[in-house]
Formats: structure tokens, C-alpha cells, sequence
């Protein structure tokens, strides 16, 4: 299932996929400059989202994508990384000020069809520490909600079972994130060099690619994951991890991280206030 706006070419347009064979598994926004036409990645190693948003060229670059490259890399060597952490809980660095929820201006700003990279930077700009609790870079030691890799954002699920607790136990499983990521860093190692992500199209490749990868060398990665069963059966928030559109997802998850602090006797998650506008304000 994706989504595309139909916007010009001086806006960002987010591409919005379910893998939907398994729970847990790859939630992701693609981001790229225009719609209809496949467009360049932004220039970097790791796009606007590395070192703030970068400028917009205002010119869409076609860029051929060869279906017969994208198949998964040689996977033989590979080991995954030492688990990365999650950042923290309601760490109350995305603040609610009346109507204002940075949290969803974030969205609003950075995520949904209506954000442009001026948007995103202007509310890097004023809400930093918020910005940068939601989205982490790939290559950081802990990982928040959202993790960037260059041309394409995933939920953190792993993090997001490492702090939230079940109906049962009332605790994280880390075990089970452990083996949730290491799924997720095996399919990352297994395409994102042969399947680059630049709209709904590629972004459906690098899926197929994932989902080879999981058949192939990552099946041992994939039946260690398969305790997400046991998360969803067990209830409790963690169930929130699971959830298959990005932007529930989202809204459940990405207050756990950044969000105030769980009042007694209830969870958090759902911050009060309205979203903020599109600009940031």
C-alpha cells in the first residue's frame, strides 16, 4: 500500500508503505522532490535529513530505476551490528503548548504531504532537541523513533518493544528487540545498496528485495523475530509496535520517545493538545 501527492516540485513528498506479510516489519516513508517522475536522491551521503534539510533544486532529475539490480546482496559475511538502544521514555523534549504539539508538527512539517524542506528546517530551527529525539541517523549509538536511512525513514519497532511493556509482564522485551533488529539490519544489509529508495516504486522494489532477503540469508533473523507473535498475542501498549500504517505508528509511538512523562496511572501516549500547522507555528 503506498500514497502519493501530487505536489510540485519544490515541495517534499512522502511515500507512505506497509509490509504488510509481517507484523513489526519495515514501516517506511520514502522521501523524494515531486511525483510523479522518479526523482534523484538529495545529494550527501545521507540526504537533507543527515546535517538539516537541504535546499531544494527545483529540478527533477529522472533516474532510471534497473528492476534487475535490485535483488539482495551477498549475505555470507554478515554479522548485525551490537543492538542499539532506544534513546529513552518520555524524555519531554517535544513540548504541548496549547494548540501546539511538536510532535505533530514535526509531521506536519517534515513527514506529511504538505512538508517542504523550508517547513522542516524552520522547525529544526525552533524545536532542535525535539527534532532531533524523534529522527536518528542509521549510524547513531541509540536509536529514537524514527531512524533515518538517507532516502528513506523506518519506525523504530525494535525500541519501541524495548520500552513498552505488555498486559503480562508490564516490561519491555529486549530479547525480542534485540531479534526485531537484527531482522531489520539484515534486509538493510541485504538491499539498501542495490535497491536505492526514491519514490513509491523503488520503495516497493527495496520491499520485494527485503522480503527475498527473508527467504534467503536472513531466515534465521526472521524466525528469531517471530517473537513479535508473542508481543501481539500478550497485549499491553507494545502492541502499538506493531501497528501497519506509519502514521499510527507515529502518533502511538513517537510520544513514548519524546513525549512528557506517563502521568500516574496512565500512559501517556496520547499527549493532549492539537496538532500544529503546517509551518511550524
Amino acid at each position: 500500500m503506498a500514497y502519493c501527492a501530487d505536489l510540485s516540485s519544490s515541495e517534499l513528498r512522502t511515500v507512505h508503505a506497509l509490509r504488510a506479510a509481517r507484523l513489526g516489519s519495515l514501516l517506511a516513508v520514502a522521501l523524494a522532490i515531486g511525483c510523479t517522475a522518479v526523482t534523484a536522491a538529495p545529494a550527501g551521503p545521507g540526504g537533507p535529513w543527515d546535517s538539516g534539510v537541504g535546499p531544494d533544486t527545483g529540478a527533477d532529475v529522472v533516474q532510471p530505476v534497473d528492476a534487475s539490480a535490485c535483488q539482495p546482496g551477498d549475505l555470507r559475511t554478515f554479522h548485525p551490528d551490537g543492538y542499539h538502544p532506544a534513546s529513552g521514555a518520555w524524555q519531554g523534549v517535544c513540548p504541548v503548548d496549547g494548540f501546539n504539539d511538536a510532535i505533530q508538527g514535526f509531521f506536519a512539517s517534515c513527514l506529511s504531504t504538505l512538508a517542504t524542506t523550508d517547513l522542516c528546517s524552520a522547525f529544526r530551527t525552533q524545536y532542535a532537541t525535539c527534532f532531533d529525539c524523534i529522527l536518528t541517523p542509521e549510524s547513531a549509538a541509540t536509536y529514537g523513533p524514527i531512524i533515518d536511512h538517507g532516502g528513506f525513514v523506518t519506525g523504530n519497532v525494535a525500541g519501541c518493544i524495548e520500552l513498552s511493556g505488555t498486559a503480562d509482564t508490564g516490561a519491555g522485551d529486549l530479547p525480542c528487540a534485540e531479534a526485531v533488529q537484527a531482522r531489520t539490519g539484515c534486509e538493510l544489509a541485504a538491499c539498501q545498496a542495490n535497491c536505492p529508495v526514491h519514490d513509491a516504486a523503488s520503495l516497493a522494489s527495496y520491499d520485494t528485495c527485503a522480503d527475498q532477503a527473508d527467504k534467503g540469508g536472513c531466515q534465521s533473523y526472521l524466525a528469531a523475530a517471530s517473537c513479535e507473535d508473542g508481543v501481539a498475542d500478550a497485549g499491553g501498549p507494545a502492541t502499538d509496535c506493531l501497528l501497519q500504517d506509519f502514521k499510527s505508528f507515529y502518533d502511538a509511538v513517537v510520544p513514548r520517545f519524546c513525549g512528557k512523562a506517563a502521568p500516574a496511572g496512565g500512559d501517556a501516549g496520547a499527549d493532549s493538545g492539537g496538532p500544529l500547522d503546517a509551518s511550524g507555528q
